[in-house]
């Protein structure tokens, strides 16, 4: 697809912002095509008017792929988050200031108008897509995803949920959970707090924290201090992972490793008193980050069912910046 104009761009937001869908159903959206007067293609699509976008009738994402869960999606195909960030400006101009963000290792705007939710998204492939649902409808979808999760522990075997060898990055059948949503700002999409329960899905779920939160601060704007995850385990200090526009951070206190061990591995002293580990924001750099992260977790030997989480700083150029998730990892001491 051509790069989008301005002028095509808020044609489309003229168009389709008129959509009223308040309920789950395909026939729903087509009744609408049909009293908006919309040409239609085939029997799922229809020329949005004065452009050359087509938009289409399809699930909504998530683990309830039913016609009664339909969305209007218009593709508009591979940008920049630069120029997702100018034409979310446009959208703010056209429509008002978004009632949440949130993402994976993605990126979605919303917009709740009287029962209807329209939501500008950008994957982390670089495609973007403007939809139309219901509020009931995506409600009811991330509670499903929320009540009735992928029975994660079942799909895993045991030499898939600890992580002691940070050269292990590849994909694993432990980045098999599915979530809605990891992180959220400016409103939240609901009340869900995702559960993380072994180290090695810890690893995937920084992986695309690390590298959502940084497709965002690309696309909305970089806030005014950098994510900064805090660690703990009973008694033990806190390794702390920070992320900002540029970089991301491991500090680890300079007394609890050997000096040898954390050398090896890339370490230097800071002032701070903390032993520091730097990673660059390059694409498969966030999954080495959270692969050691979790590893120097087990060599301090805080990947347990004590280990906490504590999120701290304001990434975003949006207000309420937070994590949506918490750890609870399966104690498995009771099985020996």
């Amino acid at each position: 697809m051509d790069a989008i104009t301005d002028a095509q761009f808020t044609r489309l937001l003229t168009e389709v912002r008129p959509v009223r869908v308040s309920g789950y159903a395909a026939r729903e959206i087509e009744g609408e095509w049909e009293r908006l007067g919309w040409q239609r293609g085939d029997s799922s699509s229809v020329l949005v008017p004065g452009t050359d976008f087509r938009g289409r009738i399809e699930p909504a994402p998530g683990p309830m792929h039913s016609p009664w869960t339909a969305q209007f999606t218009v593709p508009l195909g591979k940008i920049t988050p630069e120029r997702f960030r100018h034409l979310h400006a446009l959208m703010t101009s056209t429509w008002g200031p978004p009632s949440w963000y949130c993402g994976l290792s993605d990126l979605e705007v919303a917009w709740v108008d009287a029962g209807v939710l329209r939501t500008f998204a950008l994957s982390d492939y670089g495609t973007s897509d403007l939809t139309v649902c219901s509020v009931e409808g995506d409600n009811h979808r991330r509670m499903h995803w929320y009540e009735n999760p992928h029975e994660y522990l079942e799909s895993i075997g045991e030499d898939d949920m600890d992580l002691t060898d940070e050269n292990d990055v590849a994909p694993s059948v432990a980045d098999g959970y599915e979530f809605s949503h990891l992180w959220s700002a400016g409103g939240s999409p609901g009340y869900q707090k995702w559960r993380i329960e072994t180290p090695k899905q810890l690893r995937g779920v920084l992986t695309e924290l690390l590298d959502g939160v940084h497709l965002a601060m690309r696309a909305v704007g970089v806030g005014t201090e950098a994510l900064r995850l805090a660690f703990a385990g009973g008694l033990q200090p806190r390794p702390v992972l920070e992320l900002d526009s540029e970089e991301i951070r491991l500090r680890v206190g300079r007394t609890e490793l050997a000096e040898d061990y954390l050398s090896a591995r890339g370490f230097v002293d800071n002032a701070d008193g903390y032993m520091l580990r730097r990673w660059s924001t390059a694409p498969g750099q966030a999954r080495v980050a959270a692969t050691a992260t979790v590893v120097v977790l087990h060599h301090l030997g805080m990947a347990d069912d004590m280990l906490d989480i504590v999120v701290s700083g304001e990434p975003l150029a949006v207000e309420g910046f937070s994590v949506d998730m918490y750890l609870d990892f399966v104690d498995r001491g009771l099985e020996d």
